[in-house]
């Protein structure tokens, strides 16, 4: 009976250095992360001497005990992004489209509390906020598209009210004067602009249409 009570707490004492040098691992420049897998880190682990005490007992297995540290690496995640968001927050950090990993990662190991964050969670936690911020800028790249469609629509609504008729023959110096206060007018944001929605309104009158190019195109 004493026999046994010290092989289980000779085995359990081999468990807990084996996972002592998994949090070495994980501790040192986040060698095992969240994301790591067993086949990538296996050479490393394989070539400690707690691995080979690990073969020697029954129970549990060195890729076990590496699964079961992986996976509560991976429960942390909701922890970590929390602690990330706090430091971003308080150092008023904004992720953007072009920020890099390693900028990222220097924002949050600036902090003590995000020396702690799981590497591979940190990488999760900047690939989402890159999405998002890749998600806002086609977003805002919609919503100005948008607001250029209306403001080409209101201004070929001025031409179309304009008197005499705006044709093919009308020249830009002759519509201007009578426009240039209107709001159709003011919100274009160039003169180029306006001339290059002019001579197109001119085309498509023309040819007796009154929608523009690229809602032509869109019924084609």
């Amino acid at each position: 009976m004493l026999q046994e009570r010290r092989i289980k707490r000779q085995e359990r004492k081999v468990r807990e250095d084996f996972t002592k040098f998994l949090q070495e691992l994980h501790k040192k420049g986040g060698e095992l992360t969240s994301m790591s897998l067993w086949s990538s880190l296996y050479p490393v682990i394989s070539s400690d001497p707690r691995f080979d005490a690990m073969l020697t007992q029954d129970g549990s297995t060195p890729l076990d005990l590496f699964k079961f540290y992986v996976e509560d690496l991976k429960e942390q995640y909701g922890q970590d992004r929390r602690v990330i968001k706090d430091i971003l927050n308080d150092q008023k950090k904004v992720v953007q489209v072009d920020t890099t990993y390693e900028e990222f990662s220097k924002w949050v190991t600036s902090a003590e509390k995000g020396m702690l964050v799981d590497h591979g969670n940190m990488k999760l936690c900047y690939n989402s906020l890159v999405e998002k911020a890749e998600s806002k800028e086609r977003e805002a790249e919609r919503e100005e598209a948008r607001k250029k469609r209306r403001q080409e629509s209101e201004f070929r609504h001025l031409l179309r009210a304009q008197q005499p008729v705006v044709d093919a023959n009308t020249e830009w110096s002759a519509v201007r004067g009578k426009i240039e206060k209107e709001k159709a007018f003011l919100v274009i944001e160039s003169e180029e602009l306006r001339i290059k929605y002019f001579e197109e309104y001119k085309r498509f009158s023309q040819r007796g249409l009154h929608t523009s190019p690229s809602v032509s195109k869109k019924k084609k």
